[in-house]
């Protein structure tokens, strides 16, 4: 619980900065034009059947993306597990790690700006990292082989956002009754 207040505050630290402007060098100029570059936060929930709000706070825009579909859900309790924030530019391949309350997730995807200023998200998938030595079927490798992580896909889609927005990516049942994984993103405005 210590942790995520910390990396909430951490969060919430970054967005108060203030974002200077950044010259480029002459050479730079004459290379052509930068591209943009986007603060993307990353948020992994688990969601359950069982109990009421969470113990924990989650962030009033995640919150909301999670209210605009909550009546597509059968879920009434929503728990923040973990948040990553990425800046990158346009095309860019985006990779990061989460922890989820079974295992270590990582998130993989790429955008492009749209001509109506949206990002296209392209190829937007989440993964979960095995056991080393257990197949995706959930058997044994055989014994003397060297223990290596092997992924299984969670979720993989593709979509469309808004500077601005929050959206929820998707969502993945967990083992046992009542319980899933929702990945939500968000692009932050003013960068």
């Amino acid at each position: 619980m210590l942790r995520r207040l910390a990396l909430l505050l951490f969060v919430l630290c970054v967005l108060s900065l203030p974002m200077a402007p950044v010259h480029a060098s002459p050479a730079a100029e004459a290379q052509g034009p930068r591209l943009a570059t986007h603060m993307m936060t990353v948020s992994l929930l688990v969601a359950s059947t069982q109990g009421g709000s969470g113990s924990e706070p989650i962030p009033a825009s995640v919150a909301k993306a999670i209210q605009d579909i909550k009546d597509f859900l059968p879920y009434t309790r929503y728990e923040m597990h973990d948040t990553a924030v990425l800046r990158t530019a346009s095309l860019n391949n985006l990779r990061t790690e989460l922890q989820g309350p079974d295992a270590r997730y990582t998130a993989r995807f790429q955008y492009q700006m749209g001509d109506d200023g949206r990002l296209n998200i392209h190829k937007f998938e989440l993964t979960r990292e095995l056991e080393p030595g257990v197949s995706s079927s959930g058997r044994s490798k055989g014994e003397g082989a060297t223990p290596q992580p092997s992924w299984r896909d969670v979720i993989s889609t593709a979509f469309s956002v808004n500077v601005g927005e929050t959206i929820v990516v998707g969502t993945s049942r967990l083992n046992g009754p009542g319980k899933a994984l929702v990945l939500v993103l968000t692009v932050l405005p003013g960068q």
